[in-house]
């Protein structure tokens, strides 16, 4: 009679990323099995359905407030940026006076406005709004049509536009019903993946399946593993996060993880906000000051940015003013819970 049982202690309380991989790694491991069981063959298709709805709800939870629709139009947007501010430049060098003219009333623009790719969304946006309308005067007109960038400037500002159009289309209510259906998805997860162990593990006592044993060992070793990947995450490199408001603190960084894999491992630290595109913090006392967003250098950080736990980021006010000098209060150690 079979002895081997699925093991599911500690699932309940892991961050979402790992629950998920678990999840992920059940529901691979289900599809292999043959089994002529219908009971168990119902409770795997259930399991199906119930990781399908949450792995879907994860992604857009990571994906709505930095919708890859925006993010590509942005990448697109700033080519065309860096040509008109590249092509300008080099033509304000051109020793014939009566073309390097054309060159340096454009590249001015770029320069009163300091326009730099790396800002947040929202404040590019206005830099370049407020370009467009410079471009507009009759004179700048004729250089851009002199350089022939007339239609790469149409294409700059009409990016804009579409990317504005977008970001207001999305708001705090639906950042909350994303959020909500996570939740949801992860507590019925949670439910079928109890139901689907208990059922499994009836079986292999009462029938013994050679089917449901081999399972049974694959799924503890792969759960094993992925519990190491937890425990290995406390004792990963960390990355600070200076704020005078807040307080520092230090957050562990798997190997090339994404500043949205940070936010999905701390939930409670973070969110990825939808009017601005960036990482805000969660704190009680960021919230009284009006909110406050991750930063480097003082630009945003994206939530696609890669990690550098060689750098010190800080926490800024959501108008954008300058970060503050930080103190310097006990730095806490923060893992995923």
């Amino acid at each position: 009679m079979a002895k081997t049982r699925i093991l599911k202690e500690g699932w309940a309380k892991a961050p979402n990323a790992f629950f998920i991989g678990a999840m992920r790694t059940t529901d691979q491991r289900n599809a292999e099995v043959e089994s002529a069981n219908q009971q168990w063959i119902a409770s795997r298709t259930a399991f199906h359905t119930a990781f399908t709805t949450l792995d879907e709800a994860y992604q857009r939870s990571l994906m709505n407030f930095s919708s890859k629709t925006i993010a590509e139009k942005d990448d697109e947007r700033d080519i065309y940026g860096q040509v008109l501010e590249q092509v300008s430049k080099q033509w304000a060098r051109l020793p014939d006076e009566t073309m390097a003219i054309h060159g340096r009333r454009v590249w001015q623009v770029f320069r009163d406005i300091d326009f730099r790719t790396s800002e947040a969304l929202v404040a590019e946006n206005e830099k370049i709004t407020n370009i467009e309308q410079r471009f507009g005067e009759a004179a700048l007109v004729a250089d851009l049509q002199a350089m022939g960038l007339t239609t790469v400037n149409q294409r700059f500002g009409t990016l804009t536009q579409e990317i504005i159009q977008l970001m207001n289309e999305r708001n705090e209510e639906s950042a909350a019903r994303v959020q909500g259906e996570l939740k949801a998805a992860r507590e019925a997860m949670d439910a079928v993946f109890a139901d689907f162990v208990e059922l499994t593990n009836a079986l292999l006592v009462i029938s013994g399946d050679a089917a449901l044993e081999q399972l049974a060992q694959y799924l503890n070793a792969d759960y094993k593993k992925i519990e190491e990947q937890m425990a290995q995450s406390r004792k990963l490199p960390t990355v600070l996060v200076t704020s005078d408001i807040v307080g520092n603190h230090r957050y562990s960084v798997p190997e090339l993880a994404k500043w949205a894999d940070i936010v999905a491992a701390n939930e409670k630290s973070f969110a990825i906000a939808p009017s601005t595109d960036c990482i805000v913090s969660l704190a009680a006392k960021a919230k009284k000051v009006g909110g406050l967003f991750l930063a480097l250098n003082g630009a945003a950080v994206r939530p696609t940015d890669a990690v550098d736990a060689k750098k010190e980021y800080s926490l800024v006010e959501m108008d954008g003013s300058t970060p503050v000098t930080p103190v310097t209060p006990e730095v806490t150690p923060v893992t995923p819970e």
